[in-house]
Protein backbone atom coordinates (compact mmCIF):
# COMPACT_ATOMS: atom_id res chain seq x y z
CA UNK A 1 0.00 0.00 0.00
CA UNK A 2 1.19 3.66 -0.85
CA UNK A 3 0.06 6.66 1.24
CA UNK A 4 0.94 10.06 0.72
CA UNK A 5 -0.45 13.25 2.64
CA UNK A 6 -0.29 16.71 1.04
CA UNK A 7 -1.89 19.43 2.94
CA UNK A 8 -2.73 22.92 2.16
CA UNK A 9 -2.90 25.65 5.17
CA UNK A 10 -4.30 29.18 4.96
CA UNK A 11 -2.52 31.69 6.45
CA UNK A 12 -3.74 35.35 6.95
CA UNK A 13 -0.88 37.63 6.13
CA UNK A 14 -2.42 41.61 5.70
CA UNK A 15 -5.40 40.46 5.47
CA UNK A 16 -4.77 38.58 2.60
CA UNK A 17 -5.85 35.03 2.38
CA UNK A 18 -2.90 32.36 0.76
CA UNK A 19 -2.07 28.83 0.27
CA UNK A 20 0.90 27.50 1.57
CA UNK A 21 1.96 24.04 1.47
CA UNK A 22 3.17 22.76 4.99
CA UNK A 23 5.92 21.07 3.83
CA UNK A 24 7.95 23.70 1.83
CA UNK A 25 7.27 22.32 -1.48
CA UNK A 26 6.81 26.04 -2.97
CA UNK A 27 10.11 27.84 -1.17
CA UNK A 28 12.26 28.79 -4.07
CA UNK A 29 8.93 29.85 -6.54
CA UNK A 30 8.27 32.42 -7.99
CA UNK A 31 5.97 31.22 -10.27
CA UNK A 32 4.49 28.33 -12.24
CA UNK A 33 7.02 29.24 -15.33
CA UNK A 34 9.93 27.42 -13.15
CA UNK A 35 8.29 24.03 -13.36
CA UNK A 36 10.24 22.28 -16.38
CA UNK A 37 7.95 22.22 -19.23
CA UNK A 38 7.27 18.62 -21.71
CA UNK A 39 9.38 18.26 -24.91
CA UNK A 40 7.87 17.70 -27.90
CA UNK A 41 9.03 17.10 -31.17
CA UNK A 42 8.06 19.15 -34.74
CA UNK A 43 6.39 16.57 -37.09
CA UNK A 44 3.19 15.93 -39.38
CA UNK A 45 0.82 13.39 -38.94
CA UNK A 46 1.66 10.17 -40.53
CA UNK A 47 -1.86 9.45 -40.29
CA UNK A 48 -5.49 10.61 -40.88
CA UNK A 49 -6.91 12.00 -38.11
CA UNK A 50 -10.60 10.26 -38.84
CA UNK A 51 -8.22 7.61 -37.05
CA UNK A 52 -8.91 8.88 -33.81
CA UNK A 53 -12.59 10.11 -34.30
CA UNK A 54 -13.85 7.60 -31.97
CA UNK A 55 -11.39 8.34 -29.38
CA UNK A 56 -11.05 10.90 -26.71
CA UNK A 57 -8.15 12.58 -28.80
CA UNK A 58 -10.92 14.04 -31.46
CA UNK A 59 -10.53 17.18 -32.18
CA UNK A 60 -7.67 17.56 -29.92
CA UNK A 61 -3.96 18.84 -31.00
CA UNK A 62 -2.10 15.79 -31.13
CA UNK A 63 2.30 16.36 -30.82
CA UNK A 64 5.27 14.08 -30.79
CA UNK A 65 6.00 13.44 -27.40
CA UNK A 66 8.49 10.77 -28.20
CA UNK A 67 10.79 9.90 -31.17
CA UNK A 68 13.00 6.61 -31.34
CA UNK A 69 15.68 8.29 -33.77
CA UNK A 70 16.27 11.66 -31.55
CA UNK A 71 15.54 11.04 -28.05
CA UNK A 72 16.64 6.75 -28.61
CA UNK A 73 15.57 3.33 -28.08
CA UNK A 74 15.57 2.35 -24.93
CA UNK A 75 12.09 1.78 -22.76
CA UNK A 76 13.28 4.46 -20.23
CA UNK A 77 13.61 7.24 -22.74
CA UNK A 78 10.53 5.96 -24.08
CA UNK A 79 8.38 6.78 -20.86
CA UNK A 80 10.16 9.80 -19.98
CA UNK A 81 8.65 11.22 -22.97
CA UNK A 82 5.52 9.72 -23.12
CA UNK A 83 4.27 8.98 -19.37
CA UNK A 84 1.86 11.30 -17.83
CA UNK A 85 0.75 12.46 -21.29
CA UNK A 86 -2.87 11.14 -21.52
CA UNK A 87 -3.78 9.21 -24.19
CA UNK A 88 -1.98 8.27 -27.16
CA UNK A 89 -1.24 7.16 -30.42
CA UNK A 90 1.78 4.73 -30.97
CA UNK A 91 3.19 5.06 -34.66
CA UNK A 92 6.11 2.35 -35.84
CA UNK A 93 7.54 1.64 -39.43
CA UNK A 94 9.09 -0.70 -41.43
CA UNK A 95 12.08 -0.42 -44.08
CA UNK A 96 9.74 -1.94 -46.89
CA UNK A 97 6.89 1.09 -46.49
CA UNK A 98 4.74 -0.70 -43.71
CA UNK A 99 3.16 1.25 -40.90
CA UNK A 100 1.64 -0.07 -37.91
CA UNK A 101 0.65 1.52 -34.65
CA UNK A 102 -1.88 1.47 -32.06
CA UNK A 103 -4.13 3.68 -29.79
CA UNK A 104 -3.65 3.35 -25.91
CA UNK A 105 -6.66 5.19 -24.06
CA UNK A 106 -4.91 5.08 -20.94
CA UNK A 107 -1.63 6.24 -21.62
CA UNK A 108 1.83 5.52 -19.97
CA UNK A 109 2.82 6.10 -16.10
CA UNK A 110 5.20 3.45 -15.74
CA UNK A 111 3.01 1.45 -13.59
CA UNK A 112 4.17 -2.38 -14.39
CA UNK A 113 0.77 -3.23 -14.38
CA UNK A 114 -2.43 -3.87 -17.22
CA UNK A 115 -5.38 -2.41 -18.22
CA UNK A 116 -8.83 -3.42 -19.10
CA UNK A 117 -10.30 -1.92 -21.70
CA UNK A 118 -12.32 -2.30 -25.01
CA UNK A 119 -11.22 1.60 -26.28
CA UNK A 120 -7.75 0.04 -27.57
CA UNK A 121 -6.68 -0.79 -31.24
CA UNK A 122 -4.35 -1.92 -33.39
CA UNK A 123 -4.11 -0.54 -37.27
CA UNK A 124 -1.90 -0.52 -40.11
CA UNK A 125 -1.24 0.79 -43.26
CA UNK A 126 1.42 1.18 -46.81
CA UNK A 127 2.61 4.46 -48.10
CA UNK A 128 1.33 2.89 -51.45
CA UNK A 129 -2.15 3.14 -50.22
CA UNK A 130 -4.38 6.20 -50.33
CA UNK A 131 -6.77 4.84 -47.98
CA UNK A 132 -7.42 4.98 -44.72
CA UNK A 133 -5.48 2.84 -41.84
CA UNK A 134 -6.91 -0.96 -41.40
CA UNK A 135 -8.23 -0.83 -37.84
CA UNK A 136 -7.97 -4.03 -35.68
CA UNK A 137 -10.28 -3.71 -32.54
CA UNK A 138 -9.81 -5.50 -29.39
CA UNK A 139 -11.65 -8.88 -29.49
CA UNK A 140 -11.78 -11.80 -26.90
CA UNK A 141 -12.89 -9.43 -23.94
CA UNK A 142 -11.63 -6.06 -22.67
CA UNK A 143 -8.88 -7.87 -20.47
CA UNK A 144 -5.47 -7.40 -20.70
CA UNK A 145 -5.30 -4.84 -23.51
CA UNK A 146 -2.67 -2.47 -22.48
CA UNK A 147 0.42 -3.88 -20.59
CA UNK A 148 2.46 -0.22 -18.78
CA UNK A 149 6.05 -1.95 -17.89
CA UNK A 150 8.27 0.64 -16.80
CA UNK A 151 11.48 -1.62 -18.49
CA UNK A 152 9.78 -2.42 -21.57
CA UNK A 153 8.28 -0.53 -24.44
CA UNK A 154 4.46 -0.27 -25.45
CA UNK A 155 2.51 -3.79 -25.49
CA UNK A 156 -0.86 -4.28 -26.27
CA UNK A 157 -1.91 -7.11 -25.59
CA UNK A 158 -0.51 -10.27 -24.45
CA UNK A 159 0.80 -11.28 -27.94
CA UNK A 160 -1.01 -8.28 -30.34
CA UNK A 161 1.89 -5.64 -30.66
CA UNK A 162 5.05 -5.92 -28.43
CA UNK A 163 7.87 -3.46 -28.93
CA UNK A 164 10.50 -3.80 -26.86
CA UNK A 165 9.74 -6.54 -24.01
CA UNK A 166 10.48 -5.78 -20.37
CA UNK A 167 14.13 -6.46 -19.60
CA UNK A 168 13.14 -8.46 -16.50
CA UNK A 169 10.09 -10.62 -15.51
CA UNK A 170 7.34 -8.23 -14.04
CA UNK A 171 5.51 -10.62 -10.95
CA UNK A 172 4.30 -10.13 -7.46
CA UNK A 173 6.08 -11.37 -5.20
CA UNK A 174 4.05 -12.88 -1.52
CA UNK A 175 5.33 -13.81 2.10
CA UNK A 176 3.79 -15.37 5.02
CA UNK A 177 4.58 -16.94 7.76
Amino acid sequence: MQMACVSNSVCHVRRKTCPRSLFGWDIGRRNSNDRPQPKYHDADLPFSTSLVDKTFLRGKELKCCYKATIDGFSATNFHGGSDFKGPCVIIGYTNKSFKFGAFSPEGYRSTDDYYDTFDAFLFYWTDTENVDPVILPKVGGSGAALFDYARGGPQFGADGLLIGPPLAPVMGGFAGP
